[in-house]
């Protein structure tokens, strides 16, 4: 006698080989909650695994009567693993202006996966002036990175220290000794 030979009933089921009543409205399908199902003989349980990413299922099949709780309640349901990662191991270095590469693999299904890594940025070191800004031409300063050893420039304005002379009402450099009318004025100037 097989499946075939039992009484099903919405709901529950009357089996002629191992004589159990099976109500099935107290399996859940959860393995640590659920019991073996009424009072079925030679039950045994069917497990599908679980994966990283899928649900796994059990169930129960009764040797004698070949009850299968998936037909009444479908498998209970398993819930994915979720991913075993591993360490992260940097696939490429982050430079001051290039983001890097790292990776790390599940240990358990293989599946790999990647983030950047942002670019560290330059790490500058003090301007130094290379030439000096006079009062009659601009001047220039370089810093290096300390990381990569790129250099960025600057120019510095040159300009004018003016003193007041209350004699001639007028202005002149200090260092240079032009004369102006104005505080400032590199227009109108005098030797």
């Amino acid at each position: 006698m097989g499946w075939g030979d039992c009484v099903t009933y919405p709901g529950w089921t009357v089996s002629c080989l191992c004589d159990s009543w099976s109500t099935d409205a107290n399996y859940t399908g959860d393995p640590e909650h659920d019991t073996v199902p009424d009072d079925h003989k030679e039950l045994h349980e069917v497990i599908e695994e679980p994966t990283c990413t899928t649900y796994g299922r059990i169930w129960y099949v009764c040797d004698a009567c070949h009850y299968d709780s998936r037909q009444f309640d479908g498998a209970g349901s398993i819930p994915p693993l979720g991913h075993d990662w591993g360490d992260w191991t940097t696939r490429s270095a982050a430079t001051c202006t290039s983001d890097g590469i790292k990776t790390h693999t599940c240990d358990r299904c293989g599946t790999s996966a990647e983030e950047s890594i942002p670019a560290l940025g330059h790490n500058w070191g003090a301007w130094k002036t290379t030439i000096d800004a006079t009062c009659q031409q601009d001047g220039q300063k370089v810093r290096y990175c300390e990381t990569c050893g790129e250099d960025e420039t600057q120019t510095v304005t040159g300009s004018h220290s003016w003193t007041y002379i209350p004699k001639t009402k007028k202005f002149q450099c200090e260092y240079c000794g032009i004369i102006s009318n104005k505080s400032g004025d590199n227009s109108n100037l005098w030797y």
